[in-house]
């Protein structure tokens, strides 16, 4: 069995939709993608749909994790009932007909981490410094943290981070970062591996113009 890892998307559907045609195979790969599916990128709420249908129709091999801005978005329709200071995804979610309680209720079935005996991915990784990394609000939370990660004894794969090169691999934090900027015009990154953590392989999604 092989894991396909989906990094940031933010709202960059075609070059999603196109990356999991080429590239992911439900007969033999569970695919992990690893938080911020939404906003900066024009399509957030096509990311979101392609999600819950995806989950739904293969609920033991597909995954989605919680990233910075799923949380804090969640935490704007909860204290104020909108996407405050998401103007983009706000006139998204309107023009999809796609409720703010829709948005909450599957913002909440995310998860913080998926992991293996051999890989743990989250969002942002298991700081060096931190010491409470599930505590999702604090600076160093596995899904806000940017200081160097801890080698925690089984491969880390991240996001978070823009890594414009497309997908790096840190030996001394034995991580992977992710993170290409997909809605930059980068191309959006992946990492295809085996489940036991061998054969990493990185696929690189050029960014759709209607992307962008």
């Amino acid at each position: 069995m092989k894991v396909l890892v989906v990094g940031d998307v933010h709202g960059c559907y075609y070059t999603f939709k196109k990356l999991l045609r080429k590239h992911w195979n439900p007969d033999d790969t569970i695919l992990v993608q690893l938080g911020d599916i939404i906003n900066k990128g024009p399509h957030s709420i096509r990311c979101l749909k392609k999600c819950i249908k995806l989950k739904r129709k293969y609920p033991h091999l597909v995954y989605f994790l919680l990233g910075n801005h799923e949380y804090v978005l969640h935490q704007n329709l909860k204290s104020f009932g909108e996407p405050k200071g998401m103007s983009q995804l706000r006139k998204d979610a309107n023009r999809h007909n796609l409720s703010n309680t829709a948005i909450m209720i599957w913002i909440e079935g995310l998860l913080p981490f998926w992991e293996t005996p051999d890989i743990h991915i989250s969002h942002a990784g298991i700081s060096r410094k931190a010491t409470r990394p599930m505590d999702l609000p604090n600076e160093l939370s596995l899904i806000n943290n940017r200081k160097p990660l801890r080698d925690i004894g089984k491969t880390q794969i991240v996001g978070h981070v823009v890594y414009e090169d497309g997908a790096v691999y840190n030996p001394k934090e034995n991580a992977w970062h992710i993170d290409s900027g997909a809605f930059m015009g980068n191309g959006l990154s992946a990492l295809m591996i085996d489940y036991n953590g061998t054969n990493p392989q990185v696929i690189v999604e050029p960014t759709s113009k209607k992307d962008l």
